[in-house]
C-alpha cells in the first residue's frame, strides 16, 4: 500500500473519522455511520467473512488493502490492526480515489451529494432569514 494512503488513513484517525476493529465496524454499521471499510490482506477468514456479511447487508463498500495488519496498525497508532471503518463520507471518497477504486468512489460521490442535499434542505441554501422574507 502506498505511503500516502497510509498517511491519509492516519489523518482520518486524528480527525476522529476512523474507527478500529471488527466490533466497531458492526457498531458503526448498525447505527448507519460506517461509510467505507478497509481490510488488511492477512485478516483471519472468520473475521473477514463476518465483516463482509455485515457490510453487504448494510450496503457499505469494502476495500481489501494490499498491506498486512503489521503495516496498517502503525498507520493508525497501534501495533496491529486488521479492519478499520471510515465514518466521514468526504474522507471515504478521498481514500477510495487515492486507492484507485473508481466504482466505490462513484458510489460515495452519490452518497455525498445526497447528504449535501439533505443538509441544504434542513438548513437552507445559504440565504439569510431576512432575504427569505422579502
Amino acid at each position: 500500500m502506498q505511503d500516502n494512503v497510509l498517511s491519509f488513513i492516519g489523518l482520518a484517525r486524528r480527525a476522529g473519522s476512523l474507527e478500529l476493529g471488527a466490533d466497531k465496524v458492526y457498531e458503526m454499521a448498525s447505527i448507519g455511520k460506517a461509510k467505507l471499510v478497509i481490510l488488511a490482506d492477512d485478516i483471519s477468514g472468520n473475521t473477514e467473512n463476518a465483516v463482509k456479511n455485515t457490510c453487504v447487508r448494510k450496503e457499505i463498500p469494502i476495500i481489501k488493502a494490499d498491506c498486512s495488519m503489521d503495516v496498517l496498525g502503525p498507520a493508525v497508532g497501534f501495533k496491529q490492526c486488521g479492519v478499520v471503518t471510515i465514518t466521514d463520507t468526504g474522507f471515504a471518497l478521498s481514500l477510495a480515489e487515492k486507492m484507485g477504486k473508481g466504482e466505490i468512489a462513484e458510489l460515495l460521490k452519490g452518497k455525498k451529494a445526497r447528504e449535501k442535499k439533505r443538509y441544504e434542505k434542513k438548513h437552507g441554501t445559504g440565504k439569510t432569514a431576512s432575504a427569505k422574507r422579502r
